[in-house]
């Protein structure tokens, strides 16, 4: 493998004393490479990672029914997921195995009353959402609160 790894020809960067190259395209696989091993882009492409979106309309007409519904809120920013609005939560999820898994422990959690949604968009798909506040359109947020490990 001594040859198949070659420097990319990207512009320098100045930080400080030393020189730097983009993180993300610092390293490149040679063509001979890529055909030998595949293509290794593909595994962080913008497709595979997924993001989901639970969406719920809970019963709160009795106080019991207040306290599941406040319970299943919890438990779903325990689960790791932030809140979008005061009935959708969001999360970002590496990948489809790991949104099925959460999926899962969703469904165990939901109440006997109401109705639960759960979808689940690539992170291209979330990308391009649009968000108004009062009619003007607001920056899409490009930092996630969370973060993923591989």
């Amino acid at each position: 493998m001594h040859g198949s790894w070659r420097r990319a020809a990207q512009p320098l960067y100045r930080v400080g004393r030393s020189v730097a190259r983009p993180v993300a395209a610092c390293w490149r696989r040679s063509p001979a490479a890529s055909r030998r091993y595949g293509s290794w882009v593909s595994a962080y492409s913008a497709y595979r990672f997924m993001w989901m979106l639970v969406m719920f309309d809970l019963p709160v007409v009795t106080k019991r029914q207040r306290k599941l519904a406040a319970k299943f809120r919890h438990e779903l920013l325990n689960l790791g997921f932030e809140m979008a609005q005061y009935s959708v939560y969001m999360k970002f999820c590496g990948q489809r195995a790991a949104a099925d898994a959460l999926a899962g422990r969703i469904e165990r959690r939901v109440p006997a009353q109401g109705r639960v949604s759960i979808l689940t968009v690539t992170d291209k798909q979330y990308g391009r959402m649009r968000v108004f506040n009062g009619g003007a359109r607001q920056p899409r947020l490009t930092e996630r609160g969370q973060l993923v490990l591989f």
